[in-house]
């Protein structure tokens, strides 16, 4: 999975935010498209944005807000569901053709209709308009854990055992040599040879204690 910027992370987090196993896709548009409503119309694919009446900058910018306020719930549930973060699922009794969802208090006669064209953002509403929305809870941990993807989890674990590993063979390497070339530098040769069976003579005894060795089946007396 890509990197998620500040807005993509704070929608995840409305996400896992949800205390129920499911919600309606209407219902995240409801909350985050507060200047603007969406109708979109699945039967004829078409899809529109409905805004107030005002001067053209004002448009404009509102516009704008809605547009980018849609593309990034569309491309994150786009993201999520190919990953498996979440799953949707269409209700039986949603069999509408038209769909409304944003601001609800838009007078009709005060109203600026205008069309989406952009091909992708029109396929994924009206994919989207009809399903309900289930965060797993693998979801919610991803969102907890700094939005770290599984790639990039496994990849830090990697690192991890591979420095581990370096460290201890650095480790072993240094204390090799030391017993190597220690005895020959101060002339203690012997005196560490013996040192050095006691020791492996202590680990053998300790490791028959911990694990002592189990009779075969075959010799054991019933």
């Amino acid at each position: 999975m890509r990197l998620l910027n500040s807005g993509e992370r704070a929608f995840c987090n409305q996400l896992a935010g949800y205390k129920t196993p499911h919600f309606y896709f209407g219902e995240l548009v409801d909350q985050r498209l507060k200047n603007a409503a969406v109708r979109v119309d699945t039967a004829n694919r078409k899809v529109s944005l409905l805004l107030p009446i005002g001067s053209k900058e004002e448009s404009e910018r509102l516009r704008f807000e809605a547009i980018a306020e849609l593309i990034v719930m569309i491309s994150v549930l786009e993201l999520l569901e190919k990953d498996g973060y979440v799953l949707l699922f269409r209700v039986s009794g949603r069999t509408q053709e038209v769909y409304e969802f944003g601001r609800k208090d838009l007078e009709p006669g005060n109203i600026e209709e205008v069309p989406v064209i952009d091909d992708r953002t029109l396929t994924l509403l009206c994919k989207y308009s009809r399903k309900d929305i289930i965060p797993t809870d693998e979801f919610r941990r991803f969102c907890s854990r700094g939005f770290i993807a599984r790639d990039e989890q496994r990849f830090q674990r990697q690192i991890y055992f591979t420095v581990s590993a370096l460290a201890v063979s650095t480790i072993l390497l240094l204390l090799n040599l030391a017993f190597t070339f220690w005895p020959k530098m101060t002339g203690e040769s012997k005196k560490t040879l013996i040192k050095l069976d006691s020791m492996i003579t202590d680990i053998h005894e300790i490791r028959s204690t911990l694990f002592p060795l189990k009779k075969p089946d075959s010799l054991q007396v019933k």
